[in-house]
């Protein structure tokens, strides 16, 4: 594997620069919530039975993970590692979410987190500066797929639990957008940082072996 095939210590620059710019990245969806969560905007598509579904809160997302889905097929990622995943983060869903008067509620940033945590430490392995780009291509195509998708089949399953109910009709800040911006920062974080610590340890252990042949 050539030295510029991966991310190298010549590089620990760019991590800081990649990590400094996902915090600042959460930090702007966050502040984005909370002004759309004072001020909704809600763009309803009614698709029978009661039921209508918000544009920019669930179809745009679904969009996404769609377009995700398609882009796994094409990379040929495990089936197996990407049905596993996609279990977890319905199920965490489900841990995390509680079912209020105004709809289904869940933790964005927490889901985000967890379900993306679990994706960079199995897609990079133990091994993280071996095929990096590749595997981080990875990481980020399983995130936005999982994310957008499995939070919108939650709001779909308890749909019925309310009259006329509106998946993503919490306006623009409704959980299933909004994890699907925080996906890409976080993800970039997790990886870069997990990549980071790959790349010091093994400057660190190439520095000690070199100082080892010194004593000889």
């Amino acid at each position: 594997m050539k030295e510029n095939d991966n991310l190298s210590t010549k590089h620990w620059a760019l991590h800081i620069l990649i990590m400094a710019f996902s915090f600042f990245g959460i930090y702007i969806v966050g502040q984005y919530s909370k002004h759309f969560s004072a001020n909704k905007i809600v763009a309803p598509v009614s698709v029978g039975g009661g039921l209508s579904i918000d544009i920019l809160g669930a179809i745009v997302p679904v969009v996404i993970g769609v377009f995700s889905t398609i882009i796994f097929f094409y990379l040929k990622i495990s089936w197996k590692k990407y049905l596993t995943f996609f279990v977890f983060s319905f199920f965490l869903n489900y841990s995390t979410g509680k079912i209020v008067p105004g709809g289904f509620f869940n933790k964005p940033l927490e889901n985000v987190l967890f379900v993306s945590l679990i994706v960079v430490l199995v897609a990079l392995g133990k091994n993280p500066l071996t095929e990096t780009w590749k595997k981080l291509s990875y990481s980020f195509v399983i995130v936005l797929s999982v994310i957008p998708l499995t939070l919108f089949l939650s709001d779909f399953f308890v749909a019925p639990l309310f009259a006329e109910p509106t998946i993503g009709g919490a306006g623009l800040a409704d959980g299933i957008l909004v994890s699907t911006v925080y996906s890409p920062f976080v993800t970039s974080l997790i990886a870069s940082f997990y990549v980071f610590l790959g790349e010091l340890n093994s400057f660190l252990r190439g520095k000690l072996v070199d100082e080892r042949k010194l004593e000889f």
